[in-house]
């Protein structure tokens, strides 16, 4: 058999979305069509069920820089925590070692999302003096005095306001509830994590 009159390869390993399971699903486009070989236990109707759901309600599961509770759990589920913790109910965690999923303590998955909170902190204090740059620099550009002075006085307003809910989130009660979720009706990152939703 001539090996070299083969297409090249052009499939790649993905996260399994039943399980989550990272690398566990071999997918590959072949003339036109999509080839899925799951390499876990999971069935394969279940798979097809999953990516398809997936790309239906593909889109921003948070409103873009909103400080909510809800808003930011979906946020640091999904862009700290997915495809490395995954939650069993409100307090059972794996954590993802690299080849296996193995049993994890809550406080791994609390310092885990600490680190997540520091981060999306830092990303967001930049992006709100960011933001009052802009508005400064545009208020220096108003010919008016009165008008510039509000519209300084504003931006700074807004960008304390924001700098206190963020220096908030280190709050260790803030970051449980955030984890947890702080009761049946909320959003929690442990809903964004749990095996049976995909985010």
């Amino acid at each position: 058999m001539n090996l070299s009159a083969l297409p090249a390869s052009t499939g790649r390993y993905e996260t399994c979305p039943v399980c989550l399971t990272p690398d566990a699903l071999w997918v590959e486009d072949i003339s036109g069509m999509t080839y899925l070989d799951p390499l876990c236990d999971c069935a394969y109707t279940d798979v097809l069920e999953a990516r398809d759901t997936a790309d239906d309600n593909e889109g921003p599961l948070w409103r873009e820089g909103s400080l909510s509770e809800a808003d930011l759990a979906a946020r640091l589920g999904v862009e700290y925590l997915k495809g490395r913790y995954v939650a069993w109910g409100r307090s059972r965690w794996s954590g993802w070692t690299g080849k296996v999923w193995k049993h994890c303590e809550e406080a791994q998955v609390y310092g885990a999302m600490r680190k997540a909170v520091t981060t999306l902190v830092n990303v967001e204090t930049a992006e709100a003096n960011r933001r009052l740059e802009s508005a400064m620099t545009a208020a220096s550009k108003m010919t008016d005095d009165d008008a510039a002075k509000a519209a300084r006085a504003e931006a700074t307003k807004q960008h304390a306001e924001r700098m206190k809910m963020l220096r908030g989130l280190f709050w260790v009660n803030r970051i449980k509830t955030l984890l947890q979720g702080p009761g049946k009706s909320s959003t929690s990152t442990t809903e964004c994590l749990t095996r049976t939703e995909t985010c």
